[in-house]
């Protein structure tokens, strides 16, 4: 259960930085979005219209520093989107673990797979009876085997 919630932590942790990046870029935007307009109504106050305004600096892929800036807060808003649906699961497992260990008590456990995902474990009397019979099982069916292939010599 360690594993749940330290990625529980780390997953708020990380969906705290991008909320603070969110809004220091939503702060930015309406800077640029000001002084955009600022800029638009003075040339339009010389009489001249229809003159694009290009804030820089930016990337080649994009119009201007206010567009890229607008694309930057989607992707931030994606990525908190991922983050909260990510913290939703694993707080759900760190309840699912609870209920299954209320009721099973230290037969159930969490394990962590090599892919950083987890499962659940359960082990108790009947499965450690099932899987030495299964054992004993495999043993005989090769002794019978064996003893087949010497009736046939």
């Amino acid at each position: 259960m360690a594993g749940l919630k330290e990625r529980e932590e780390r997953l708020k942790f990380i969906l705290s930085k991008v909320n603070t990046e969110t809004e220091k870029f939503r702060k930015i935007l309406s800077s640029l979005e000001a002084r955009q307009e600022e800029l638009s109504e003075a040339v339009s106050g010389k009489g001249i219209s229809n003159i694009p305004v290009n804030i820089t600096p930016h990337t080649e892929s994009s119009e201007n520093l206010y567009e890229e800036t607008r694309q930057h807060i989607m992707e931030l808003t994606k990525l908190k989107s991922l983050i909260e649906t990510r913290l939703n699961l694993v707080i759900k497992e760190e309840e699912l673990i609870a209920e299954l260990k209320e009721k099973y008590g230290d037969n159930v456990s969490l394990a962590k797979l090599p892919t950083g995902e987890f499962q659940i474990e359960f082990r108790d009397g009947k499965s450690e009876d099932a899987f030495e019979q299964l054992k004993m099982s495999r043993k005989m069916i090769g002794q019978l085997r064996d003893s087949v292939h010497e009736t046939s010599k």
